[in-house]
């Protein structure tokens, strides 16, 4: 296959700067989806997501939100950190990611329990599994694949050799490498050393999805039936829309 018969998107954080997204709209290929970093650990809130969030919905790209696990700090604190992100969250299209590439002290056991009693959390709340963002040799080396649930969605970074500064290395061809015990993917990160789009920024880390734009579309719900919200997604929804209460 080209690699244009992947649907194309970038994942973006303070580290980009100010991204202008009138430029990221007139981007060819198009960015059918995006991904912004939202938090970090128990605490940390990218000072830039707010405003990528909004012009991300302004431009009419899918969305996607992600969180640096720190796998030393309690799930629910992480959770919290993650949900008060924002009081804009659309749970019948939004989608979650926990970026999991800390090089921490604990145990593959450990971090996999962190990692799982998260991704439940997280469900209990969306209705949905967020998606994971790893590389296959970390966790090949810090993760036990066979406890994740079965249909756990993985957006896999698999990159070719960097060429020197300031040179753009061009995207890896998909499919990335998988884990051992992951049996298909979702999203490959093709390459961190892209030519930057819409910012000051020289790189900008570029993404391709397994399937073309119908199929983007469709897994953030474009034309199905939105999922009914729990009880607790409400009082979730309720609690971000009021900051006087937290």
């Amino acid at each position: 296959m080209d690699i244009n018969d992947y649907a194309f998107g970038v994942d973006i954080s303070h580290h980009n700067g100010v991204v202008n997204f009138d430029v990221v709209k007139a981007h060819s290929p198009k960015v059918v989806f995006i991904a912004a970093k939202a938090s970090e650990g128990a605490s940390f809130k990218d000072p830039q997501f707010t405003r990528n969030w909004a012009e991300m919905k302004r431009i009419g790209v899918c969305r996607m939100a992600y969180h640096y696990m720190r796998f030393s700090t309690s799930a629910v604190a992480q959770k919290d950190n993650l949900l008060s992100a924002t009081s804009d969250w659309d749970w019948e299209h939004d989608r979650l990611v926990l970026d999991c590439e800390e090089e921490s002290a604990l145990t593959a056991s450990q971090i996999t329990d962190v990692v799982n009693t998260l991704m439940a959390q997280l469900r209990t709340v969306t209705g949905r599994l967020p998606i994971l963002y790893s590389r296959a040799e970390w966790v090949n080396r810090k993760m036990i694949v066979s406890r994740l649930p079965s249909n756990t969605d993985w957006w896999l970074a698999h990159y070719l050799k960097p060429l020197p500064d300031p040179q753009y290395t061009p995207e890896k061809l998909p499919p990335p490498a998988l884990p051992a015990g992951a049996s298909r993917w979702l999203i490959h990160q093709t390459g961190e050393r892209c030519k930057s789009i819409g910012t000051a920024k020289i790189y900008m880390d570029y993404d391709r999805w397994n399937g073309d734009e119908t199929a983007v579309r469709t897994y953030f719900g474009y034309g199905e039936q939105p999922v009914e919200p729990t009880l607790e997604r409400k009082v979730y929804a309720l609690w971000a829309a009021h900051p006087e209460l937290h």
